[in-house]
């Protein structure tokens, strides 16, 4: 073959070429100009960072004709031997096929004799994760007391799968993942070199797709420029073409049609970037991760390009339209979306559903109610959202929040524009999801009966929070499970609910995204049940109180607004929408008490009593 690729052409001679590794390069570097050379090292690291290249520089390094240097010359016999490939003293093995007993013993044998004309013998094994147990065992004692002319360099993707016993006897360096500004850096050189005219927001492109190997820029590289023609520049669209990315611009108008209300747009858009071969699930990882740039633009108070890969005007103005908050919540659906995806033959239903789920999380954050339809073309709620989801910091400049109660560091829903929550809370039905009896149409009504959440106990555990309390139940909340093995559904309830916080004298205060959580705890037996498990895991008593999720969002909100005021005890509106409680247990509440204990822990939808 004639051609020769870019990541072989551009392979670094000398640790001064080596990008990204300086921790390595100067330590080695030192090693070699006192001679004071181990015989065993083990490089790991990520693929494409430089491990076996810098293995070569180290077998060039002590072989060349200056030796003891820093730096091999790359003009002795030695060096020009290793650099193209034959030298009889350098020995590049791979562990994946030859990864047997046998092959390590034949090693064994042929590393007793002298090097033929370098100084030493160097084995480089590359991969040697992949060797068997039995050859780590017969590699174990020749690495420990190698001949005084044997040199072994290990390198690895996967260092926990070498036995201890092997790593213990080398000297280890960890590589590090390339910056992106270094690979930027490098690949400029080579295309100044080249003399390729490309423009700087592809190389960017490329930097950013490689992901801190270096090999994968410059193989990127070399398949964009053979994609482009050779007339015409390369472009940041030739590389999101080669690569199947998807650009910082197409993300962030799906993200804005969302927004804006339009998630017609928004399919539009993925169904434009499918019919183009962008596969559903990286598109999904590049929303994720637009997303969170977005994120990170509200939190840092700085902007660290480095960090934040999307970082252009139009995204910090969308980062400014969205909470926090919501940001978290779309990251979190994203991240559930894409994992069924990752499980399905379909995964763009699952893309589009993501729009959808989106949409609704954006809906409930302006009214508390579901998402509804829009006619297409319709954008009137683009500046209602934005009053919604912005994070108006702006309206309390001078606000800190050592100024909160203890119970809280932070407040998890928008500031300002209070006057429509205050005005749902007053309207029945109005507070979010439907109310539990609409899905129960073909069941008697008799059995059921409403119940209203006493808000005076909400307000109570608002003014008297504990925070290092609930810190402390919450990192041990996983340890109920397994505390009473016959009510492991009752563990699992306790489990499903999110500890919001803890009073001073024991109220806990558990939120549920489904009303039909809340009520089990209307149900005596599993209230009592509920209380005595809580008693067995943490030794102390106490009080349950429930509330939805969604009624807890804007109770909080409402309390915080009163107490930015200096109200010193908040008082909370009435929260008017009811609980529906089940009457009857179930149907097996007549049966002998070991029938309910069987009930209480499997569930009576598999459950059936035969005469």
């Amino acid at each position: 073959m004639s051609y020769k690729t870019l990541y072989r052409t551009y392979r670094p001679q000398t640790f001064s070429e080596v990008v990204g590794q300086r921790h390595i390069t100067q330590t080695l570097q030192n090693a070699l100009k006192r001679n004071k050379i181990s015989h065993a090292y083990l490089f790991t690291g990520p693929r494409g960072t430089g491990k076996t290249t810098v293995a070569k520089i180290v077998a060039k390094a002590v072989n060349c004709a200056n030796a003891p240097t820093s730096e091999p010359c790359n003009q002795c016999p030695s060096c020009l031997s290793i650099n193209q490939g034959f030298d009889n003293d350098v020995f590049e093995i791979d562990a994946a096929s030859n990864n047997g007993v046998d092959e390590i013993r034949e090693l064994r044998e042929k590393i007793k004799f002298a090097p033929t004309t370098g100084r030493y013998k160097v084995y480089i094994i590359d991969e040697v994760h992949m060797l068997s147990t039995g050859a780590f065992n017969a590699l174990l004692k020749t690495l420990e007391e190698p001949p005084q002319h044997a040199l072994f360099i290990l390198a690895t993707t996967e260092p926990h799968k070498i036995p201890a016993t092997i790593i213990s006897r080398c000297q280890r360096f960890d590589f590090r993942s390339i910056s992106i500004e270094d690979t930027l850096k490098r690949l400029k050189q080579v295309v100044q070199a080249e003399g390729i005219d490309i423009e700087d927001q592809a190389l960017m492109a490329i930097a950013q797709s490689a992901r801190g190997g270096m090999r994968d820029a410059l193989s990127l590289l070399d398949q964009v420029i053979s994609y482009s023609d050779d007339e015409t520049r390369i472009t940041e669209n030739d590389v999101h073409e080669v690569a199947g990315t998807v650009s910082e611009n197409e993300l962030r108008q799906i993200v804005s049609d969302l927004v804006d209300g339009q998630p017609h747009f928004a399919i539009e858009r993925l169904n434009k970037l499918v019919s183009r071969g962008k596969e559903p699930l990286r598109i999904i990882e590049y929303l994720i991760y637009y997303c969170r740039d977005l994120f990170l633009i509200q939190k840092l108070p700085t902007l660290d390009e480095e960090l934040v890969t999307h970082h252009s005007e139009e995204t910090v103005a969308l980062a400014g339209r969205l909470h926090e908050s919501l940001l978290y919540d779309i990251i979190s659906k994203l991240n559930d979306i894409q994992y069924e995806m990752r499980k399905t033959n379909t995964p763009r239903v699952f893309l589009e559903l993501a729009v959808f789920e989106i949409d609704g999380i954006l809906n409930e954050a302006i009214d508390g109610k579901k998402a509804t339809t829009r006619a297409p073309g319709v954008n009137d709620q683009s500046r209602e959202r934005d009053d919604h989801l912005s994070n108006d910091k702006a309206s309390h400049p001078d606000e800190t929040l050592e100024t909160l109660p203890l119970e809280f560091e932070e407040d998890p829903v928008e500031d300002g524009n209070d006057a429509p929550y205050a005005k749902q809370a007053d309207q029945k039905q109005d507070d979010g999801a439907k109310p539990l009896e609409e899905g129960l149409l073909s069941i008697n009504t008799e059995n059921f009966e409403e119940r209203y959440i006493d808000i005076k106990e909400i307000e109570y555990i608002l003014n008297n929070g504990n925070k290092e309390k609930r810190e402390r139940l919450q990192q041990a909340w996983p340890t109920i499970f397994g505390t009473d093995l016959d009510y492991m559904a009752i563990e699992q309830l306790l489990l499903e609910g999110n500890l919001e916080a803890v009073s001073v004298d024991n109220q806990l205060l558990l939120s549920y995204e489904q009303d039909e959580m809340c009520a089990r705890f209307y149900e005596k037996d599993v209230y009592e049940k509920a209380v005595d498990i809580l008693r067995k895991a943490f030794g102390e008593t106490f009080s349950i109180v429930v509330i939805p999720k969604r009624h807890w969002q804007r109770k909080l909100k409402e309390f915080m607004a009163q107490f930015r005021k200096g109200i010193k005890e908040p008082k909370l509106t009435p929260i008017e929408e009811p609980i529906i409680v089940r009457r009857v247990r179930s149907n097996f509440e007549h049966e002998p008490k070991m029938v309910q204990e069987i009930v209480n822990i499997f569930g009576e939808d598999i459950i059936e009593i035969k005469e």
